[in-house]
C-alpha cells in the first residue's frame, strides 16, 4: 500500500487480538471522520467484535462496511453475517515444522522453504457472491 500511494497510517489499528479488540478498534474506526468501507481483522475472533460493533452502531455488513477475518474458525461460518477469512492450515504448518526440525536434527544441512497456501472463504461480510464448494455461485 505504502509502495502505491495509498497507505492511511490511521485505518491500521492494533490490540488485542480477540473478539473484545475487535469491538474496540471497530469502534475507533467509526469514529474517524472517514472511516473505511472495508476492513480486514487480523484474526476471525476479532472480526467477529468488530461485527458486534458494526450493529451496535448501525452500520450495515457488508454494504455500509466489507469485513474479513483470518483463520476459519467454526464460528466464522455461523456468525451473522457469515465471516469472509483467510483459512490457514494451523495443524498442517504444524506437522510440517516439526519434520523439518526433526530433519535438521537429523543432519540435513540445506536450508528448506515450505509453502502452505491459505485459502480465501468467500461468505456473506464481504460482499462477494459465494461459491459452493464445486465452484458455482
Amino acid at each position: 500500500m505504502e509502495r502505491l500511494g495509498r497507505f492511511e497510517p490511521e485505518l491500521l489499528q492494533t490490540g488485542d487480538w480477540g473478539p473484545d479488540g475487535g469491538y474496540r478498534l471497530m469502534q475507533r474506526l467509526l469514529q474517524q471522520a472517514n472511516p473505511p468501507t472495508a476492513c480486514f481483522a487480523g484474526s476471525d475472533p476479532m472480526a467477529i467484535g468488530a461485527l458486534r460493533a458494526l450493529h451496535e452502531a448501525g452500520v450495515p455488513v457488508p454494504d455500509g462496511m466489507a469485513l474479513a477475518g483470518f483463520d476459519d474458525i467454526e464460528l466464522a461460518a455461523f456468525a451473522q453475517p457469515s465471516l469472509t477469512t483467510v483459512k490457514v492450515y494451523a495443524e498442517q504448518l504444524g506437522r510440517t515444522a516439526v519434520q523439518l526440525l526433526a530433519e535438521r536434527l537429523e543432519g540435513r544441512e540445506a536450508a528448506m522453504h515450505v509453502m502452505l497456501d491459505p485459502v480465501l472463504v468467500v461468505r456473506e461480510s464481504s460482499g462477494a457472491p459465494s461459491k459452493s464448494a464445486d465452484g458455482r455461485q
